[in-house]
């Protein structure tokens, strides 16, 4: 029934399946995360897959498991503390990972979770037709 009202009535319920961590990348790491081992591209970094009207070039934005953020975190040298960041990393806990060892992508209902978190009008825009799909 609380699907049927629109995910976006669930943000805050939803809002637990990982910890969002904030870094900066330099545009020259963007496409070695995308292509990280282990790392699930979502939001404005899965549109493209979905053919929505979204491009950034220089973010990133996906999941990745608990054990493995940090040796990411240092091999491509993120910046956690930087003023203006350009990479959401969705930090699940190992044991609670949901996607399958070959996907890269996040499923269509958790790109649009996303978007729609991420409170700009332009990610929220896009996430309309994914959402209308469901």
């Amino acid at each position: 029934r609380r699907l049927e009202s629109g995910l976006e009535h669930c943000l805050k319920r939803l809002a637990v399946r990982a910890k969002p961590r904030r870094y900066y990348a330099h545009p020259s790491v963007i496409g070695m995360l995308a292509d990280a081992e282990g790392v699930v591209r979502s939001g404005v970094s899965a549109a493209s897959h979905y053919q929505l009207d979204l491009a950034a070039v220089d973010e990133f934005e996906g999941y990745v498991r608990s054990s493995v953020v940090s040796d990411l975190v240092d091999r491509l040298a993120l910046d956690r503390c930087a003023e203006r960041p350009n990479v959401v990393l969705r930090v699940v806990e190992d044991e609670f990972w949901p996607f399958g060892s070959d996907e890269e992508v996040a499923p269509a209902p958790v790109v649009a979770v996303d978007l729609l978190e991420a409170g700009d009008g332009r990610s929220r825009r896009a996430a309309a037709p994914l959402l209308a799909s469901l």
